[in-house]
């Protein structure tokens, strides 16, 4: 391993360590699974990022950011001035607390630019041909108009910007043994609710298409597979986050008829008690890239 590559895996460890110091310091329990299991996924981006083709002091937007780990790691290594949008206040008030972190750390470039906000990409105003390089990542998946928010960030990107969409499919989903009849009920009414309102849980094979249909010319596609053999306790990680992914949705499940909230509480009941499992799990985020013409 060279010097320049040392201190590289030595400024990631570090960034690693300050994440999950403070993820681990958040009291409320869905915030703190969800921020966990998020830096998980995040270590399967991680070599995407050092090629991502944006340029000393480019501009960078984050759609979906989460807890900001995507445009934090990048200025760990170069000069960028970037935003990432989220949805939700609490993920963006944590994005900022590890912004801080990591500036008193000395990891952050410190001529580098992050701002977080709070935004819907479906309602973002955002400014013509402003971006470099856009990152969009499960986000498309929960609007009812995927195609317009794709033109609106088309008006955004600057002629020659690089844009990368990723999104998950259902029928990539593996699970064995199957998951359980209760588990797999929620997971049907759950996906029929985002469904009713307009959502798309196989939007992944369509990524290319609204990049194409917005004007993009499509780079590559490719998929970001993630398969684990593993024991499934009831303190697996993913499977925590999973529950309270699905305890958080009972006010839309039960308000849309899908069921009573007598029986989501029994579901959930059954699930957290299920016994342990040996199990194998494929699943896979879809992941189109496409580039504005020059001209």
């Amino acid at each position: 391993m060279s010097d320049l590559q040392e201190g590289r895996a030595k400024i990631l460890q570090r960034f690693d360590e300050v994440y999950e110091e403070l993820a681990s310091s958040v009291e409320d329990e869905s915030i703190r699974l969800m921020l966990q299991y998020t830096h998980q996924l995040h270590r399967l981006w991680r070599p995407l990022l050092g090629v991502l083709p944006l340029p000393e002091g480019g501009r960078f937007l984050d759609v979906g950011t989460g807890s900001g780990l995507v445009p934090l790691e990048i200025a760990t290594t170069r000069t960028i001035d970037a935003v990432g949008f989220d949805i939700e206040s609490r993920y963006i008030a944590f994005a900022e607390r590890f912004r801080e972190a990591l500036l008193s750390e000395g990891i952050l470039d410190s001529t580098s630019q992050v701002d977080f906000r709070l935004g819907d990409l479906a309602n973002l105003s955002l400014e013509s041909e402003s971006f470099d390089v856009i990152l969009v990542r499960e986000v498309l998946q929960f609007l009812v108009d995927p195609q317009a928010a794709t033109d609106s960030l088309f008006q955004a990107s600057k002629p020659g910007a690089i844009i990368c969409m990723s999104d998950l499919d259902d029928q990539l989903f593996v699970s064995y043994p199957e998951h359980s009849d209760a588990f797999s009920r929620m997971f049907r009414s759950i996906g029929n609710v985002q469904r009713a309102q307009g959502g798309d849980r196989e939007i992944g094979r369509k990524l290319s298409y609204y990049l194409s249909q917005s004007g993009f010319a499509i780079q590559s596609v490719f998929a970001i597979p993630q398969a684990r053999h593993f024991v499934e306790t009831e303190n697996d990680p993913e499977r925590l986050f999973v529950i309270e992914q699905m305890k958080e949705a009972r006010e839309r499940v039960v308000s849309s008829g899908e069921m009573s909230d007598a029986q989501f509480t029994a579901l959930i009941e059954q699930i957290e008690n299920e016994p342990q499992c040996e199990r194998y799990r494929f699943n896979a985020r879809l992941v189109a890239i496409g580039q504005k013409p020059r001209a």
